[in-house]
């Protein structure tokens, strides 16, 4: 047993002596098959041919292979693409920058869990407890403690806060929007931004509960037919849509809508319900597009009731068609031009609301892109898309008015832009694609506007004041562009070459049409400029404060062309909608820091120019007069008190000296003030003051009908004013509870 037992230890010693050896021998051969000097060569990876990836078929990856043998084609072999090599950061830089971080988060009383876990070091997590040995958080004048400026990564900037060239603060620090009293006009801050803004179209329309837009309370009647005018006034209303409306909008089709109207005039009590809130749409336009005057010329009868009956028919026959189901697209402009025709006595914030429901409908309707208009006639995809456009261009000047940072206008669609073709060539029966004319078309005008807003909605001064999230799908329209200077330079030179300069002025729509242009291109530089320098703690180079300076000049002189032209007077209902007060604002922020320069009298002129053509010989509504003269009256003040003795004070311009005339008459007809009138006393502005300054409408519109407002808004002026000055008078004590805010 000794001896059996002895043999097996043996034997499985040796068993495992012989696997070591196997082991190390497999070892010592592995590794000099596979160490530098004997190792293999891997065959290179084989890719199919560039024709075979393409058609998505099985490849040979046999040069020619046999696809493209019996395709007779060239065979491309594929080549690997090189992996894109990642920046590695330095251990240092990534400590560097974490230690940065935590001494931000530090410095600000901000619980954080260290890295490192030291809290006597890096502060480590801590509790409010923890944190108030380092001692309190800095405080104010006022023993406040200020809130940490803090902007979320998508937060759009504040073009109220870029345009006053202050830095961006929480909205908490501003006027209270929710506090109801009708009686309060004061600021705790000399700011004139959104809170403003609200105050002023509260005063304006405080007596208006724009119900009628949610078509509440509608007085119906059985019979609309008895609200149509007669057979002549019909046609007349339709010519002068054709005059006046048409050639902006470009909505509706001139032959087929036509023999329509003239078959509906014949059966008045038949008319399909769609097409009478169209007719009804078209009256409201036409009265809307007329002065006073003109409408009791024409009609015999005043614009506000001609307006009341319509709007009160066009809201009856939008119910009678459902309008809020619709999928028709001539539903859809009947309201697009009711809510126009009503834009002059509604406050901008309800009709933001409600151009917020035509939007709705024309995304369900699936007009804002290209590929459900593949199933329409040519006819049809064309309306659509110019209905598109000028439904978002309506919508985004109503947001400039209300709150600019929800238009719709995006780069999240791709309708394409109206064509520049002729009515008459678009027909319900062709198959083939339209000729594009090279000469301005009668669609010159949408064509042209329609384009300079395409521009817009991809450009990052848009995007930057209204949803930069979407930046990284807004694409340039000019990818071999650089910074927005040299896209806005690229845009301009397009307009000019492709539409502008076949443009015969003496043409009321090609008047209307180079001006409008050249003024919309002014308005993008000045946004331009502040996207850029609003989060920038750098100064604008000289360069580009000129730039800005000139641009602004550009958008009032424009401005003044179209307010002064008789050629397009039948085009102001529209011009009265687009106030320059970017120019304005920007002109008076520079003047009142460099009152002396060498544009500072050029400046000055053109806002007078621009103020008399607005605004000489009509009324202004009081609280726009308010803010207006405030921001005028300082600027003027900076280039009085650079003025010496010697030489006297300065001639005023006229937007100045209109302004003090203005103020020293509502002085003579406060009936608290019987003492002598003196302009420099402060109490000037603490009287009731006159519900119109001057007398009457003026003889072209209601001056409620101009928009006071910017591309985004903004009356905004934080300057301390001189003393001893009628700029320097106390607004805020003007007893504005005392006027009738509604009445002109």
């Amino acid at each position: 047993m000794s001896e059996l037992s002895t043999s097996k230890n043996t034997g499985d010693a040796s068993s495992r002596l012989q696997f070591r050896h196997s082991l190390l021998l497999y070892l010592f051969f592995y590794g000099m098959s596979t160490g530098p000097h004997t190792a293999s060569v891997k065959p290179p990876r084989v890719l199919s041919c560039v024709l075979c990836q393409q058609r998505k078929v099985k490849c040979d990856k046999i040069f020619p292979c046999a696809n493209c043998v019996r395709l007779r084609a060239q065979c491309v072999p594929a080549t690997h693409t090189p992996p894109r090599r990642r920046r590695h950061f330095a251990k240092q830089e990534l400590v560097e920058r974490l230690h940065h971080y935590e001494n931000l988060l530090r410095e600000n009383n901000i619980p954080f869990e260290s890295l490192y876990g030291d809290d006597s070091k890096s502060g480590g997590l801590q509790t409010p407890q923890d944190a108030s040995p380092r001692g309190p958080a800095p405080k104010d004048d006022t023993g406040a403690t200020p809130k940490l400026a803090y902007r979320p990564k998508y937060d759009p900037l504040d073009i109220w806060r870029a345009m006053s060239e202050k830095p961006s603060e929480s909205e908490d620090d501003e006027i209270d929007e929710s506090d109801d009293n009708d009686s309060d006009w004061s600021f705790k801050k000399d700011t004139l931004g959104k809170p403003m803004i609200n105050k002023v179209w509260d005063r304006i329309y405080k007596s208006e509960d724009n119900s009628h837009l949610l078509f509440a309370a509608l007085q119906t009647t059985d019979d609309l037919s008895t609200m149509h005018p007669e057979h002549v006034q019909i046609f007349r209303l339709w010519q002068i849509y054709l005059d006046n409306v048409d050639p902006l909008l470009k909505i509706t089709h001139t032959p087929t809508l036509q023999a329509r109207l003239i078959d509906a005039a014949s059966h008045i009590t038949k008319i399909d319900p769609t097409l009478e809130a169209l007719i009804f749409s078209i009256y409201c336009m036409s009265v809307s597009s007329l002065t006073n005057d003109e409408c009791l010329t024409f009609f015999m009868e005043s614009r506000d009731n001609l307006l009341v009956r319509y709007q009160l028919g066009c809201r009856q026959a939008l119910q009678n068609c459902r309008f809020l189901q619709t999928t028709d697209r001539d539903c859809l402009t009947a309201l697009f031009l009711y809510l126009i025709s009503v834009k002059p006595k509604v406050d901008p914030r309800s009709l933001s609301s409600m151009l917020g429901i035509a939007v709705r409908i024309a995304r369900r309707m699936g007009i804002h892109n290209e590929s459900p208009c593949a199933k329409f006639t040519a006819l049809e995809a064309e309306m659509r898309r110019r209905l598109w456009w000028s439904l978002i261009i309506f919508d985004n000047r109503i947001s400039e008015l209300s709150h600019y940072k929800s238009a719709s206008l995006a780069p999240t669609w791709d309708c394409r832009t109206p064509l520049n073709v002729y009515d008459s060539e678009i027909r319900q029966e062709m198959k083939t694609p339209l000729a594009i004319h090279e000469k301005p078309t009668e669609a010159v005008f949408a064509v042209v506007r329609s384009e300079l807003t395409d521009f817009v909605r991809h450009s990052s001064f848009h995007i930057t004041f209204t949803n930069p999230s979407l930046s990284a799908i807004a694409k340039s329209k000019r990818p071999g562009s650089g910074s927005g200077g040299d896209e806005l330079d690229a845009l301009e030179a397009t307009i000019e070459d492709k539409y502008l300069a076949f443009c015969d002025l003496d043409n009321p729509l090609h008047f209307m049409t180079v001006w409008t242009a050249r003024g919309s291109l002014a308005k993008m530089r000045i946004l331009d400029y502040y996207s850029k320098h609003l989060a920038s703690t750098a100064q604008p180079a000289d360069p580009e404060r000129n730039t800005a300076v000139s641009s602004a000049l550009v958008m009032l002189e424009c401005d003044t062309k179209l307010m002064t032209s008789p050629l397009v007077k039948g085009y102001r209902w529209l011009t009265n909608y687009h106030f320059p007060m970017p120019a304005y604002i920007h002109l008076l922020q520079t003047l009142k820091k460099r009152p002396i320069d060498s544009k500072t009298e050029k400046a000055w002129e053109a806002m007078s120019d621009n103020y008399r053509a607005r605004f000489l010989n009509t009324g202004v509504k009081e609280a726009f007069f308010h803010v207006f003269s405030r921001i005028v009256l300082r600027a003027w003040e900076a280039r009085e008190a650079l003025s010496k003795p010697e030489d006297g004070p300065p001639v005023p311009p006229l937007i100045v000296s209109d302004i003090r005339d203005r103020i020293l008459e509502m002085k003579l007809n406060d009936p608290r003030h019987g003492q002598a009138v003196d302009e420099n006393n402060s109490d000037l502005f603490q009287m009731p003051m006159p519900m119109d300054f001057r007398s009457g409408y003026g003889p072209s519109y209601n001056t409620r009908e101009q928009d006071f407002s910017m591309s985004a808004g903004l009356w905004d002026n934080h300057s301390a004013p001189a003393q001893g000055t009628v700029g320097a008078m106390n607004f805020d004590d003007i007893d504005w509870t005392s006027l009738g805010w509604n009445t002109m």
